[in-house]
C-alpha cells in the first residue's frame, strides 16, 4: 500500500469529509435526473366554432365534465394588427390562421392569405409574412419546446383543406415546420351525404390514430372542424337544417371527447393525461365584431378544478391566446422564448390582487353568463371609450377657447376667464366620471353616454353660472379624483379594474392600465393641487413644503 493511501486509511477525518462529497454528488446527480425526467405527454384539442351556447348542450356530457373537472374560462383571441383587408376575416376579425399560428408562437402573429402545399414552403411563406411586423414572432415556438426536451410532436385531423393537417400542424410545429408523427391527409374524414359539405370526421380512425401514436408522441394536436363546417353551411340551408346539423356535429364531438377522456385517464391513473381543449377563434356564426373571445378548458395532469387564470388579464376566467404557449414552457421548465409575451395560466388559489367575477368552480352556465358580461363591458368600453375620448376631447375644447377667448376679450373681458375655467373644471370631471361610472352598470353604450354627457353638461352648466366657484370646484374635483385613486389602490384596485378608461378587455392589462391612463391624470392632479396650495399667502413656507413633500411620497 502506497504512503498516500496509508495516510488516508488512518486519517477518519478525510474519509468522513470523502464520504460527505459523495453523498452530496449523489443528490445533485438525482436532483438533475428529477428535473430532466419527461413531462406526462399532453392533448391539445382544437374545436373551431365552439361557441358558448355549445357549453350546456345535452349532446356534450363529455364537455361538461372536462369543464366541472379542470380550469376553465375564456381565451381572448388576437393576432398581429394588419392594414390590409385581405387578411382578416370579412367582418375585420383576425382570421383564423394567423390565430393558430398566434397560438403555436406566443406572440401576434401573422398568415398570409394563401399557403402552399408543402411545409418547406409553408414555413418561408409565415417568415416572410412575420418579418414586417413591429414585433418579433418564434414561429414553431411550441414545437421547438418539446423538440429541445428531446420529446416527439404528432398531428391529427383533418379540415378538408388543400393541405393536411393545416390548423393542427400551424399549432404543434417546430421553427422548421416540422411534426414528428403528422397523419395522412384525408385519413380523418369520411364521406356522408347528410353532413355539411359531404363529409364528417371519422371519429374511429381518429381514434386509432390516437392510439398509434401516443405511446411514442409527447405532444398530440387534434383537430375537430365538424362544428365549423356547420357554421359556414348555415347561409345554404334552412334553419331547421342547420340546427341539425350542429346537433349532430355535437354527437360526432361527443363520441370523440369520450374516446379521448378514456385514454388519457386510463394512462396516468386519476391523475390523467393534460388536455387542452379550446377554440383557436371565436365562432364564424357570432354577428358581433367586437366578440374575440374562445372557450377553453384544462383537464387533468394533476391540475385543479376552478377558474382558468394568467398574470396577462389579472382576470379570473379571462386569458390570453399568447399564455398558451407559456404555460407549455411552464409545464416543461424551459424559458419563454425570445418574442413571446404570454404568461402560464393556472387554475388553483386565486391571488388577492386579481379581479373575480366568477366562482371559483365555474359551470357550463357561469361561463355563459359571463361571456355575456364581458361582450356588455367591450360594447360600453368602445362607446364612451378611454383615453382615445380624453384625447380627443382636449383639443377641441382647447380650439374652442381660444376662438371664444380672441373674440370676446375686446368685448367682455370676463368670459374667457369663465370658458377657462369651464374647460378646467371638465378636463378633471371626465376622468373623474369614467372611473366612478362602471359602479352604476350602465345597460348599453347609449346610457353610458348619456350619464357622462349629463354629468359634464350640469358641471360645465353650474361653472358657467357661478364663475366665483371655480377654483373651489377645481381643487376639489382633483381631490376627490386623487382620494379616490389612492383609496382604490388601498382596497385593491376594484375600480380600475373594473374602470373602462383604465382597462381594455379585448387587449389585456399589459397593454392598458394605470401606468399609461389613470397615473398621468392622477399625478396632473396633484401637482394642480401642491401648486395651488403652495402658492396661498397664508400658509407658512416650511408646512407649506413639508405638506408638498409627503404628497409626493404618497402618490409615488
Amino acid at each position: 500500500m502506497t504512503p498516500t493511501l496509508l495516510f488516508f486509511a488512518s486519517n477518519r477525518s478525510l474519509r468522513r469529509l470523502l464520504g460527505y462529497l459523495l453523498l452530496g454528488l449523489w443528490l445533485l446527480s438525482g436532483s438533475a435526473t428529477a428535473r430532466c425526467s419527461p413531462v406526462p405527454s399532453g392533448v391539445v384539442l382544437l374545436v373551431p366554432g365552439l361557441r358558448a351556447g355549445d357549453l350546456e348542450r345535452p349532446e356534450l356530457p363529455s364537455l361538461a365534465r372536462l369543464i366541472s373537472e379542470g380550469g376553465s374560462g375564456w381565451m381572448v383571441c388576437r393576432a398581429a394588427r394588419v392594414a390590409d383587408s385581405r387578411l382578416l376575416r370579412p367582418d375585420g376579425r383576425e382570421s383564423e390562421a394567423s390565430l393558430l399560428i398566434t397560438l403555436g408562437s406566443g406572440s401576434r402573429a401573422l398568415a398570409p392569405a394563401a399557403l402552399p402545399d408543402s411545409p418547406a414552403a409553408r414555413i418561408l411563406a409565415l417568415r416572410s409574412a412575420n418579418a414586417a411586423l413591429d414585433h418579433s414572432v418564434p414561429l414553431g415556438a411550441l414545437g421547438e419546446l418539446f423538440h429541445r426536451r428531446g420529446l416527439k410532436t404528432a398531428t391529427l385531423g383533418d379540415n378538408d383543406s388543400v393541405w393536411p393537417d393545416s390548423e393542427a400542424w400551424a399549432v404543434a410545429m417546430d421553427a422548421a415546420g416540422k411534426i414528428d408523427f403528422p397523419m395522412a391527409h384525408n385519413n380523418g374524414l369520411s364521406a356522408d351525404a347528410d353532413a355539411p359539405y359531404g363529409v364528417r370526421s371519422d371519429v374511429p380512425a381518429l381514434l386509432a390514430n390516437f392510439d398509434a401514436v401516443r405511446g411514442r408522441a409527447d405532444l398530440i394536436v387534434l383537430s375537430f372542424d365538424d362544428l365549423d363546417r356547420a357554421d359556414r353551411y348555415v347561409p345554404s340551408c334552412r334553419p331547421d337544417v342547420a340546427a341539425a346539423h350542429r346537433a349532430a356535429a355535437c354527437r360526432v364531438l361527443e363520441t370523440l371527447l369520450s374516446g379521448i377522456l378514456a385514454r388519457c385517464q386510463a394512462q396516468n391513473g386519476s391523475v390523467g393525461v393534460p388536455i387542452l381543449l379550446l377554440a383557436p377563434a371565436p365562432a364564424a356564426s357570432s354577428e358581433e365584431r367586437i366578440d374575440r373571445f374562445a372557450p377553453i378548458v384544462w383537464w387533468g395532469g394533476g391540475g385543479n378544478a376552478g377558474t382558468l387564470y394568467t398574470a396577462s388579464t389579472r382576470r379570473a376566467g379571462l386569458v390570453l391566446n399568447t399564455d398558451v404557449l407559456a404555460t407549455f414552457a411552464a409545464r416543461l421548465n424551459l424559458p419563454l422564448p425570445s418574442g413571446a409575451t404570454g404568461r402560464p395560466f393556472h387554475s388553483d388559489r386565486l391571488p388577492a390582487h386579481f379581479f373575480n367575477p366568477m366562482p371559483a368552480i365555474p359551470s357550463a352556465r357561469s361561463l355563459r353568463a359571463q361571456v355575456a358580461e364581458w361582450l356588455r363591458i367591450v360594447r360600453l368600453q368602445n362607446s364612451p371609450g378611454g383615453l382615445p375620448t380624453v384625447q380627443t376631447l382636449l383639443p377641441i375644447l382647447g380650439t374652442a377657447l381660444l376662438f371664444g377667448c380672441r373674440r370676446a376679450s375686446a368685448e367682455n373681458p370676463s368670459r374667457p376667464k369663465k370658458l377657462v375655467g369651464a374647460v378646467a373644471v371638465l378636463i378633471v370631471t371626465l376622468p373623474l366620471g369614467m372611473l366612478l361610472l362602471p359602479l352604476l352598470r350602465p345597460s348599453a353604450p347609449w346610457s353610458a353616454d348619456a350619464l357622462l354627457t349629463a354629468l359634464l353638461l350640469t358641471v360645465g352648466t353650474f361653472v358657467l353660472v357661478q364663475p366665483h366657484t371655480v377654483l373651489a370646484l377645481f381643487r376639489l374635483l382633483c381631490a376627490l379624483l386623487l382620494t379616490a385613486l389612492l383609496c382604490d389602490l388601498v382596497l385593491g384596485t376594484p375600480l380600475l379594474q373594473s374602470a373602462w378608461m383604465s382597462y381594455s378587455v379585448v387587449e389585456g392589462a399589459r397593454f392598458y392600465g394605470i401606468g399609461n391612463e389613470y397615473m398621468g391624470v392622477a399625478i396632473g392632479a396633484a401637482c394642480v393641487l401642491f401648486a395651488l396650495a403652495g402658492g396661498r399667502e397664508e400658509m407658512p413656507a416650511r408646512p407649506k413644503n413639508l405638506a408638498e413633500g409627503l404628497g409626493f411620497v404618497v402618490l409615488f
